[in-house]
């Protein structure tokens, strides 16, 4: 899912965003990332509301809408207000612009926005396209590469999606989502020593990222590790976690949220 404000701007990480039955009971908790999107695993079929929460945000709970047998991914996306006197949403540290952006020639961050449009869209073999051709002329691009590993494996290719991740994260050492995703594919190999290590690395260049913290959580509860210290479990015993093992987004850059099915493909974060 989405999460915007009235202005359309994408809403900002943290959110808490629960999933509940159309009667309103209780099914999942996940928090948006650094770009307003959240996901859940795999449903039944059925009638379904949302309800999100937040410090500078309305409480809101959305109409019912209907999940069908017939769906493989569900897509929903969801305007929040503002609290009044809450100050206009600033750009985050993963949204700032880098000097390594800077470099970007424009024809490849056109060619990138116009994956991202793809990607939103579901039309892998266009987001593939346009990626690639991002790469092309600029061979540098991480960015790029993470988006393009979120397409092979929203398309079933996990092989070239992990490739895709690992030469993103070559060729920015700062790459939190690209990390982000590498901790979630070794998680669900339960790699979790491996995963340790992705996650961390994500959480050095975002501290307070809400999705990697409750991971690193779960899959040290999963490895029956709950008392061994790490920096990554003090940050999270600050911080909201989520003991239902929710599913957490791989996010693509700059762009807007959608819900991708669970397992290997399932949290995909764009750059």
């Amino acid at each position: 899912m989405r999460v915007l404000y009235t202005n359309d701007r994408s809403a900002k990480m943290h959110l808490q965003v629960q999933l509940l039955t159309g009667t309103g009971r209780y099914q999942e908790e996940a928090f948006t990332s650094d770009l307003g999107q959240v996901e859940f695993p795999p449903v039944v079929p059925g009638n379904y509301r949302l309800k999100l929460r937040g410090e500078e945000i309305e409480d809101t709970t959305t109409d019912v809408f209907t999940v069908s047998e017939r769906e493989g991914t569900h897509y929903e996306v969801v305007r929040v207000p503002l609290k009044p006197g809450a100050p206009e949403p600033q750009k985050t540290a993963a949204a700032a612009i880098s000097s390594t952006e800077l470099r970007i020639p424009p024809k490849a961050k056109k060619e990138f926005d116009r994956g991202n449009d793809a990607l939103t869209r579901k039309e892998w073999e266009e987001a593939r396209k346009r990626f690639e051709t991002a790469i092309h002329f600029y061979p540098q691009y991480a960015a790029a590469y993470n988006n393009l590993g979120v397409v092979y494996m929203s398309s079933g290719n996990p092989q070239l999606g992990r490739d895709a991740f690992q030469k993103a994260v070559t060729l920015d050492g700062g790459s939190a989502g690209a990390y982000l995703n590498l901790g979630r594919m070794a998680y669900s190999e339960r790699e979790y020593a491996q995963s340790e290590v992705f996650l961390n690395k994500s959480l050095a260049v975002e501290p307070t990222n809400a999705e990697a913290l409750t991971l690193i959580s779960k899959h040290n509860y999963s490895w029956g590790n709950l008392m061994r210290p790490s920096p990554a479990r003090k940050r999270s015993t600050r911080f909201p976690t989520n003991s239902t093992g929710s599913c957490i987004t791989f996010v693509r850059g700059r762009s807007k949220a959608r819900i991708f099915p669970l397992r290997q493909r399932r949290n995909m974060r764009p750059s």
